[in-house]
């Protein structure tokens, strides 16, 4: 846990906010337990620990915030890309975390529809409008809070994990763009 410390990120080091118990390099998903959630005027309250959690799905690269209210999850997704700004703090070791996501551009909005398939449920997610009072939709800034050390338990994993995806990227556009970047300078 960090004690009065802050963490900042950028857009590709998000993962400096140190979330979750799984290693990224797997591609599995990671989810938190978010005690409050605040956008703009919006406050969300959990009641309990799956009633709203905040997931990064490293295979597809998104942050997800899950709301299940009254038996419906809804959710709310950016890609990892839209996030420009990541500072997690902690007034000391017992004090509950605080997450400050700033976004580039609104989150995309879903809701649980379930299905029945073979005579089995299946849930699949179907585009929605704004459910934080259009909250979501004009305010950039999102404010996650967690339990004491929760977020913070993984920050080395996830700065690893985002170091070396960002080195691939960087590679990845040089090699595309070569011929702007000469190994010899003209002369």
């Amino acid at each position: 846990p960090h004690t009065g410390a802050m963490i900042a990120a950028s857009a590709y080091d998000v993962a400096g906010a140190g979330v979750g118990a799984t290693d990224p390099s797997s591609g599995a998903a990671s989810h938190l337990a978010v005690s409050r959630l605040t956008i703009g005027s919006w406050n969300l309250v959990s009641k309990h620990d799956e009633h709203l959690l905040l997931s990064f799905y490293w295979g597809e690269r998104k942050l997800v915030w899950e709301v299940l209210h009254a038996g419906v999850v809804r959710k709310m997704e950016v890609g990892f890309e839209d996030v420009v700004e990541a500072a997690l703090s902690s007034s000391g070791p017992e004090d509950p975390e605080r997450l400050v996501l700033e976004l580039a551009r609104p989150p995309r909005f879903f809701k649980e529809q379930m299905t029945v398939a073979g005579g089995a449920k299946q849930a699949n997610y179907v585009y929605t409008t704004d459910f934080t009072s259009g909250q979501a939709s004009q305010v950039s800034r999102h404010i996650l809070y967690f339990a004491a050390g929760m977020a913070s338990g993984q920050a080395d994993a996830m700065k690893a994990h985002w170091g070396r995806v960002l080195k691939r990227l960087l590679e990845r556009w040089i090699e595309v763009h070569e011929e702007m970047f000469p190994a010899e300078p003209h002369e």
